[in-house]
């Protein structure tokens, strides 16, 4: 993040239009020679309102207060070569993976950096939150929406998503700023960024009939939309619907990718879904999905929040339902982080919590998506540092790559990756689909795929994408060939049958594919820990090495592209590629693999 001091003449005008914006309720005295440096921040967040959000008139004004969270500079933020060095396949460190105290003694904030951010929120008419630990990384705090204006230099106004979307969600309302914050030079130089004023909510859109009309035209019925970050109305894409359209079920999922259970159960083995934005799911659909696909009763094992389970959303029916019929028999957990009416953002609250739980999940199933380029580089950074951390606490992170192919810009000349899909620290799902009744899989035209413009390449990924750069002819001049390419992996991702209200659905995306791959990874971490070995954690360096020594471990998808709008996709061909990464996986060759001390040296004395 670049600090831009405002000039006298700016930070005087500036003060003048805030003044006429709103009258504080605190004593601006208090804090106005702040004002003499002040430091724009995340200026490189795109000043637009989404579609499927409206302004509201000020006289029709509801929300008189906004919750933030300021995200804290760490104290260290570089921890790449210790999360290499345990998750590493052939490091001797690998496995050994850092407790909270020594992650927390490491990464938190120093005392002064908490001191002079809290200092300033209550003098500035902040309420601080009260901190779930006293060296938090975040702090959040509420301010009345006239306090907040003149804090941070903001211009807020309240938007009101544009009618119901699917499964009855009622419309949002959020504050949020239409001009860039800032903040004190004193305040800023310990602040990576502030949640709560700029970024907007995926909307949700996850009606079926829209959806298909649009971006999802090969699937039948898509789970929320919002989950990968498409908006309702985005230009359709043109694709259609031409794959064979069997029925997925965890049956036929064991079935494709050779899933054995015996030796997979654990007592200690936890897995979860991060479900956000009001999605919840209905517990006696669940009872009634395992009842029809012949699954004993294995209710969720722990609610993270308030599930709402009268109104369930079809994304956390479908995240919930196929993890738990997947994964059977496996501990879940549901960590809802719902937003509220005063606007922070879920996925920071999400990181706040999980990085301030002692001991999480061993691994997390979390659909959510957005163009990378929506997304101001001090956030990424961050949210970045927050999943190397939980890498090295040994969690694993499984995320869906998107669902808009190659994505394209408006001068159809430049490919659009997503975010966290383009993280290192996540393993990135792409989607297929059925050839025809053989279940031969390829890929299917809406998987997200490519290379980050932002996130550079890690060094494991260098010789399977060399190798696919090599046999490309899409141009150079459309993606960023150093970027961390993605997905890593993919699984089916149409036609699931889930339970919404008692009836069937069938929905698809790579918010499909995520659970299922989750699901896998988790039943290989119960035959670890049966064996005395550690989790996974950070698994994605193990799959790229696996990739390299054992071929078979996965199935390779050679048929496909991932188009979208303008822009001419990817290729699905042999070995990796930015449209299906290495392709399907093969359960009972990985699951060998990721118990084998001769890939992993240390798990010979676990």
């Amino acid at each position: 993040m670049e600090l831009r001091p405002l000039s006298f003449a700016t930070a005087l005008a500036l003060m003048v239009v805030i003044a006429a914006a709103a009258v504080p309720s605190v004593d601006s005295c208090a804090y106005s020679s702040d004002y003499d440096d002040l430091i724009l921040m995340e200026t490189d967040h795109i000043l637009d309102i989404p579609d499927g959000w409206t302004v509201v008139p000020d006289e029709r004004r509801a929300i008189s207060f906004v919750d933030v969270t300021v995200a804290v500079r760490r104290r260290r933020v570089d921890f790449l070569a210790d999360a290499l060095a345990v998750a590493s396949p052939q490091s001797p460190h690998y496995g050994h993976y850092w407790s909270d105290d020594r992650v927390r003694a490491a990464a938190a904030p120093l005392p002064e950096s908490l001191a002079v951010v809290t200092e300033w929120i209550r003098a500035a008419g902040g309420w601080v939150r009260p901190s779930r630990r006293p060296d938090d990384a975040f702090v959040g705090a509420r301010f009345a929406v006239a306090d907040a204006e003149v804090a941070f230099g903001a211009r807020l106004r309240e938007f009101v998503s544009n009618g119901a979307g699917a499964d009855g969600d009622q419309p949002r309302r959020i504050v949020r700023s239409t001009l860039h914050y800032s903040l004190p030079a004193r305040v800023a130089e310990h602040v990576d960024f502030v949640s709560g004023l700029l970024r907007f909510p995926s909307h949700a859109a996850t009606d079926a009939a829209a959806a298909t009309a649009a971006d999802f035209a090969d699937v039948a019925d898509v789970a929320d939309a919002a989950s990968v970050g498409v908006a309702a109305d985005e230009a359709a894409s043109g694709f259609g619907k031409d794959y064979y359209p069997a029925k997925v079920t965890p049956a036929l999922i064991a079935q494709i990718y050779g899933i054995d259970f015996a030796g997979t159960a654990n007592a200690t083995n936890v897995q979860a879904v991060a479900s956000f934005l009001d999605q919840w799911f209905s517990p006696a659909d669940l009872a009634l999905f395992q009842r029809t696909n012949g699954l004993s009763a294995h209710p969720v094992d722990k609610l993270v929040g308030t599930n709402t389970g009268s109104e369930p959303g079809v994304e956390a029916e479908l995240d919930v339902q196929f993890l738990m019929g997947v994964a059977r028999d496996i501990d879940t957990w549901v960590w809802f982080t719902p937003g509220n009416i005063s606007g922070d953002e879920p996925f920071v609250a999400w990181l706040h919590d999980v990085s301030a739980t002692p001991n999480p999940p061993h691994l997390f199933s979390i659909s959510y998506q957005d163009y990378e380029d929506t997304v101001a580089a001090a956030y990424m950074d961050r949210a970045n540092l927050e999943f190397m951390l939980l890498a090295l606490r040994g969690v694993t992170l499984v995320t869906g790559s998107g669902d808009w192919g190659v994505g394209c810009n408006k001068a159809q000349d430049r490919f659009r990756p997503d975010f966290p899909s383009s993280s290192p620290f996540l393993v990135s799902t792409g989607g297929t689909c059925f050839e025809s009744a053989a279940l031969v899989e390829k890929g299917v035209t809406f998987s997200s795929g490519g290379f980050s413009d932002h996130f550079a390449q890690p060094s494991f990924q260098w010789p399977a994408v060399d190798r696919f750069l090599q046999q490309t002819s899409v141009a150079r001049s459309f993606f960023n060939a150093s970027g961390r390419a993605f997905p890593d992996i993919s699984t089916i991702a149409v036609e699931f049958q889930v339970f919404v209200n008692g009836t069937v659905k069938p929905v698809g995306g790579t918010s499909a594919a995520t659970p299922t791959f989750a699901a896998i990874l988790s039943l290989i971490n119960g035959r670890r820990l049966n064996a005395g070995q550690p989790t996974l954690g950070w698994v994605t360096p193990a799959l790229y090495y696996v990739s390299e020594t054992t071929p078979d471990a996965f199935t390779d998808v050679t048929s496909g592209q991932n188009s979208y709008g303008g822009c001419t996709g990817f290729q699905a061909r042999s070995g990796w590629d930015p449209m299906t990464g290495f392709g399907t996986p093969n359960f009972p060759a990985l699951a060998a693999a990721l118990l084998s001390p001769p890939i992993f040296p240390t798990l010979r004395n676990p």
